[in-house]
């Protein structure tokens, strides 16, 4: 386990996929996965294949395989509590209704 210190990247299969753009317009995702539900204020969506479709409307799957990647430590600090948290984001998506 000691050699195991970098940022990973994970590959889920996940379910009740939807992807859209915040009141900020930054492009999110929500999935559920092992039975829970990841809103979590929507995950980072980079992934840019989607990003002028989510400017007119939401994109949503039935499932979806996506590449998840979660850093090794914070990565930034929150302005208004200081709170030290890690940037977590997904990077591709591949959906389907099937």
């Amino acid at each position: 386990l000691e050699n195991v210190t970098q940022p990973s990247e994970s590959i889920l299969l996940v379910s009740d996929v939807r992807l859209y753009k915040n009141d900020y317009g930054k492009a999110k995702i929500d999935f559920t996965w092992s039975g829970l539900r990841y809103p979590m204020r929507g995950v980072s969506l980079t992934d840019q294949d989607f990003y002028d479709i989510l400017d007119d409307e939401e994109v949503c799957y039935k499932y979806a395989i996506i590449v998840i990647s979660i850093p090794k430590d914070a990565d930034w600090t929150h302005p208004e509590t200081g709170e030290r948290r890690a940037y977590k984001f997904v990077s591709k998506v591949f959906g389907s209704d099937k």
